[in-house]
């Protein structure tokens, strides 16, 4: 349960946008605790050659209904645009509903992506 929950709070943090000025790019982590980070050229190789793996998809209902990569789970967390306890709490609470994370285990690859204003 505490590996479950330690999970939860990383993909939180991955899926929560921080607001910046619209001049600059949104950089990905270069590292977070936990989490190995993938670009996209890594996630398509995975697609590519049929690796087992559970892909979640932040977005907006709508945004996912236009399209998304191939068995890709909708996952819709809150759209708040802050860090607050409460914001991360919102998100954890969404992630831990989504039926597609239930009792994985601990190997299991695991990509979320979102478009960063989710």
């Amino acid at each position: 349960m505490h590996f479950r929950i330690c999970v939860l709070f990383v993909m939180a943090t991955l899926i929560i946008p921080v607001v910046v000025p619209a001049a600059e790019k949104i950089m990905t982590p270069e590292s977070l605790p936990g989490v190995t980070i993938v670009d996209t050229a890594t996630v398509k190789e995975w697609l590519d050659e049929g690796d087992d793996f559970i892909i979640l998809d932040a977005r907006k209902a709508s945004d996912y209904d236009v399209g998304h990569l191939p068995g890709a789970e909708l996952a819709t967390v809150p759209s708040d645009l802050n860090i607050s306890d409460e914001a991360v709490a919102k998100s954890l609470s969404a992630l831990e509903e989504a039926d597609v994370i239930q009792d994985l285990e601990k190997d299991t690859k695991l990509v979320i992506y979102c478009n960063g204003a989710t």
